[in-house]
């Protein structure tokens, strides 16, 4: 019996070390970040705050500050806030309310990285009675409300966008001699300023929709698709050459990145942030472009 007990510690102590050293491996942990299996080279963490699906993330800026659009917690309630913070020194800053209801539904950032669109899905959420609104991304406040149009979920209002005739959603790269084809099946081609097919850069079903997922870098010579897991589906990080389509990163990260989140590139294009929900908190999770 004294035996029997012994062997079954040391099971339960062998399980435990491995299921440890498991643990330790997964993405963006102490021993994922050592040894680079996921790429990840840093994490932080905002406490009691809920980044929105999609584009949550401004652009950054040149010091590395950028806008985290979710929701906060407050006593019992979460409400629709923007959250500053820097992607370089991994440092929050202040907190401000947005003017809406809990369904922030979609974000649009513009061009300049200063204004954001945000477009509610079902119904009417902004404070006035509207559904669509045009926001300073530094402090969420609204500058102009506007009647909920379509085109708001793809694109800033105003802002340059391909023009090719039959796509159903396209967005510039490399400085806008190319196009990013998206296809309603989650096919996403590269073309040329006239329409001539580069490249086909992913074939078939997206777990993300629309643009989601989708992000040129700063200089426009990259492009990233982040696409979140699904089921027993682990997501996935790619990154290609925005001139030629040819693929630069191709990277698993894992069954817990099951939210859709638009990467967004770091001033210096080196790295990739990513959000992850963990309870009543978002991860950020920054990966490596190489």
């Amino acid at each position: 019996m004294k035996r029997f007990f012994i062997g079954l510690g040391c099971a339960s102590l062998v399980a435990a070390s491995l299921y440890g050293a498991f643990w330790l491996t997964q993405s963006c942990r102490p021993l994922d970040r050592l040894f680079g299996f996921s790429g990840c080279a840093e994490s932080h963490v905002i406490a009691d705050f809920v980044a929105l699906d999609g584009a949550s993330i401004s652009p950054p800026q040149v010091n590395g500050d950028v806008s985290i659009f979710g929701e906060v917690k407050e006593g019992a309630l979460w409400k629709a806030a923007v959250v500053r913070f820097n992607l370089d020194t991994g440092v929050e800053g202040e907190r401000h309310p947005v003017a809406t209801d809990r369904d922030l539904g979609t974000l649009v950032f513009s061009a300049d990285g200063e204004r954001a669109v945000l477009t509610c899905f079902s119904r009417l959420c902004i404070d006035n009675g509207s559904r669509s609104a045009i926001l300073g991304v530094k402090t969420g406040t609204i500058i102009e409300t506007r009647d909920g149009i379509d085109d708001d979920l793809v694109y800033f209002p105003g802002d340059p966008r391909p023009r090719i005739e039959g796509a159903w959603v396209q967005l510039f790269a490399a400085g806008e001699e190319r196009v990013i084809d998206i296809e309603r099946n989650g096919t996403i081609n590269l073309l040329d300023a006239d329409g001539g097919e580069v490249a086909r850069l992913h074939a078939g079903h997206r777990t993300n929709w629309l643009a989601s997922g989708i992000s040129v870098s700063p200089s426009g010579t990259r492009i990233a698709m982040f696409d979140s897991a699904r089921y027993n589906t682990p997501a996935r990080l790619f990154v290609w050459d925005a001139q030629t389509g040819e693929p630069i990163l191709e990277r698993e990260l894992g069954l817990s990145y099951d939210r859709r989140h638009t990467p967004v590139w770091t001033a210096d294009e080196t790295l990739l942030t990513i959000i992850r929900r963990d309870d009543r908190s978002s991860l950020l999770k920054l990966h490596r472009t190489q």
